[in-house]
């Protein structure tokens, strides 16, 4: 067994055997006098009462700031400013190397830190809240990361709560209240230099994560029915052939009806969002643009009783890529789905267990995948399809409420368009479970 892995083994039992019982204490923490578990089954997962914290602004505060809210509706210059970090550090090692010019990925890497990010977190004023990250990632790169500002009001609706407001953000469905749409969603935490399918759907892969910025109003009525309805405009200042960004404003809607029955709460929903995409962003006039159409469904079962936590998610999403021969395609249309279904059990909110099924199918386009864009300096598919799927295992143990210790195994029986693909650096062919990666992780909030 190697070095590094046997100091995270014992530094992962020493704090088994030390930890004492505090509660976390970060910003949202100080706030609100709560602990984090009230917000969080373990976090970033959000209870009942931790949505609607959200929907509310982040601005539900304990009883010395409400006191000064009645007095004033301004900002206090008293109020310490509401900020937290995060320290995010790993292991990560690669069932088989694949080393090159453009994306190399050795097979042993350790991250001191994977990230370290700053929050400005919690209430700005009575009816504004904020969530803002800044994170040094470990190529030593400063950036901004997930954005949610927030103005809400809440009133009554034919006797019946209502709760509506306005969300300024960076990432299409970072304003949502569940972990099952793409920013949220499981796995919580993942390693940076590992592979990972090249081909997927625009939203589910991210390629408008942080690169965008967007206004989405919403509503919840009588804490069952949300709906929300925004558009978002690329934010980028250039782009090349690797990429795509969106061309103009792009619309998106999403509705869910949530529920809660004795010891359990559930979720159903769908979400969407249109537009145009290019590999130009700098040229309005580029003729390097498609149409896109995502649809997803999602769903969640959380059960919370004692000592026992079970959560159960499914998200899917159909994209249509219409003009798609602008981007480098040799068929006009294609279509790319993405499905995932994962599931965690935690004792005592303490020691986790979670197991994870993905899968990406879509329509064969041999230029596309195989010599377009989509490709360059990329992984290839041998097909022209870009079929992968895989599992997701995890262990996790949680000595207190903000800190996290993760052992996570991936594995993948086909990658970029089957069991072998065509590796972008090296241009040789490489197996699917090549890209299998361990990944071990220290997450600390504070």
């Amino acid at each position: 067994m190697r070095v590094h892995m046997v100091l995270w083994m014992v530094m992962a039992l020493l704090a088994m055997f030390l930890a004492p019982a505090v509660q976390a204490v970060p910003s949202f923490t100080r706030q609100t006098g709560m602990n984090c578990a009230t917000c969080h089954t373990v976090f970033p997962q959000l209870t009942p009462f931790g949505r609607m914290f959200k929907l509310s602004g982040y601005t539900l505060a304990n009883g010395a700031l409400n006191e000064q809210a009645q007095q004033s509706s301004r900002l206090s210059e008293n109020t310490m400013a509401p900020l937290s970090a995060m320290l995010l550090t790993d292991y990560t090692s690669m069932k088989s190397s694949d080393s090159g010019p453009v994306r190399s990925k050795t097979k042993d890497t350790v991250q001191f830190p994977q990230q370290l990010s700053l929050f400005y977190a919690g209430r700005v004023s009575n009816e504004l809240g904020a969530f803002a990250q800044v994170t040094l990632d470990s190529s030593n790169t400063i950036a901004m990361d997930n954005a949610d500002v927030r103005y809400a009001k809440t009133t009554m609706v034919g006797g019946v709560p209502l709760i509506y407001g306005i969300s300024l953000n960076n990432s299409p469905t970072v304003e949502d209240i569940v972990n099952t749409t793409p920013v949220w969603g499981f796995p919580f935490s993942a390693p940076d230099y590992a592979n990972s399918p090249d081909f997927s759907t625009l939203l589910g892969g991210g390629a408008f994560a942080q690169t965008t910025a967007g206004a989405v109003a919403y509503a919840m009525l009588n804490n069952h029915w949300y709906v929300a309805a925004g558009s978002y405009h690329d934010t980028q200042a250039s782009s090349d052939a690797t990429n795509v960004g969106l061309k103009g404003w792009a619309p998106y809607l999403r509705a869910l009806y949530q529920a809660q029955i004795d010891a359990s709460n559930f979720d159903i929903g769908v979400y969407a969002m249109s537009g145009n995409v290019t590999t130009d962003v700098k040229n309005p006039d580029s003729s390097n643009t498609a149409t896109f159409k995502d649809i997803g469904v999602d769903g969640q079962y959380q059960y919370e009783k004692d000592v026992h936590t079970v959560t159960l998610r499914a998200n899917y999403i159909n994209e249509r890529l219409f003009d798609a021969v602008n981007l480098g395609a040799s068929k006009d249309n294609l279509n790319i789905r993405d499905v995932s279904i994962n599931g965690e059990y935690y004792y005592d909110r303490t020691y986790g267990v979670g197991l994870g099924r993905f899968c990406k199918r879509g329509r064969p386009d041999t230029t596309l995948y195989r010599d377009g864009p989509a490709a360059t300096d990329n992984n290839r598919s041998i097909s022209g399809s870009p079929d992968s799927n895989g599992w997701v295992f995890e262990l996790n143990y949680v000595p207190w409420l903000n800190t996290k210790f993760s052992l996570q195994y991936t594995t993948y029986s086909e990658f970029d368009g089957g069991d072998t693909y065509i590796s972008g650096n090296t241009g040789t062919v490489r197996n699917a479970k090549d890209n299998n990666t361990l990944y071990v992780a220290a997450w600390i909030n504070f």
